[in-house]
């Protein structure tokens, strides 16, 4: 656990060894102790562009966000990637509870056993949720070509889906499906044509090996 003082100038918190605030962050757990039970961070630096598109989304897709415990942290870089890491696990959020209201999802199957530890390399074989033998990632931001490539070799059709606008980048037989706070059908009309396209092929070129008929 860290613990870390702020004092409040003009409505917001700002870093101060000697402030009235005493905050207590332990991994995504943190306590405020202070005059006011509401508090707001100021903002530091790089972290600024993380909340504008935070709040952006949250107004837009309706999900709750809440960055206080990102923000609690006294350090511009460690609360951008606290903001960053939050955007994910929110927008996987959002991407489940639209697919899960269409289709029945597997959330997080490992296709093969990993081999990081072996090669010492990272190693992908989590995509975000699985469909009827279709991938679908889930991303805030930039991401790998490789990690997508991983992915493809098990299965022929995927979806690659974001928030906002963004380039896209993927492999053969996938699709992309960006800006999708503002069209969220679009993704269940892609999945739902990748089936179609991928009926009499599954797509899933590891369902033998789980001895899946």
């Amino acid at each position: 656990m860290d613990v870390f003082r702020y004092a409040e100038r003009e409505g917001l918190l700002f870093p101060d060894p000697q402030g009235s605030y005493i905050v207590a962050v332990d991994g995504d757990i943190c306590l405020v102790d202070g005059p006011k039970r509401e508090v707001q961070f100021a903002v530091l630096g790089t972290e600024e562009p993380y909340l504008k598109k935070l709040t952006a989304f949250s107004s837009l897709s309706g999900m709750l966000v809440d960055v206080t415990c990102a923000m609690a942290v006294p350090d511009s870089k460690a609360r951008t990637r606290r903001l960053a890491r939050l955007f994910g696990q929110t927008f996987e959020d959002y991407v489940f509870n639209i697919l899960s209201a269409n289709f029945i999802v597997e959330k997080g199957r490992e296709i093969r056993p990993s081999l990081a530890k072996f090669t010492g390399e990272r190693d992908f074989v989590r995509p975000d949720f699985v469909i009827e033998g279709i991938a679908v990632e889930a991303k805030v931001g930039s991401y790998e070509r490789a990690q997508l490539d991983a992915y493809a070799s098990s299965f022929r059709a995927g979806v690659l889906t974001t928030p906002f606008s963004s380039r896209c980048d993927v492999p053969r037989g996938w699709v992309c499906v960006c800006n999708l706070v503002y069209n969220p059908p679009k993704l269940v009309e892609s999945i739902r044509l990748l089936k179609e396209r991928t009926r009499g092929d599954r797509g899933d070129r590891y369902t033998s090996l789980r001895g899946i008929p």
